[in-house]
């Protein structure tokens, strides 16, 4: 669940993204960061399009909830404050 959080904080904070950038701020490799594009795609947490042979990803609101309910559950497991996107 991490990477998924991870790879949704990198989208929410740049808006969009292509795969390079999610590579570098996600410190992920190219074949993992594939795999989690494609689950995170088809539970609808994300948009990828194909902008003339460029893939652009963002997030979508759905994906946002996941960010904001995530971060609940780390503070309701951990008992500490997380900040709130």
């Amino acid at each position: 669940m991490r990477l998924i959080n991870d790879i949704l904080t990198v989208l929410l904070d740049e808006g969009e993204a292509n795969k390079i950038t999610l590579l570098h701020r996600a410190n992920l490799d190219s074949r993992l960061l594939s795999r989690y594009l494609n689950i995170l795609n088809d539970a609808g947490l994300i948009e990828m399009k194909d902008i003339r042979g460029k893939m652009s990803i963002r997030i979508t609101d759905e994906g946002t909830r996941f960010i904001v309910l995530y971060k609940e559950l780390r503070y309701m497991i951990n008992g500490k404050r997380v900040s709130k996107t």
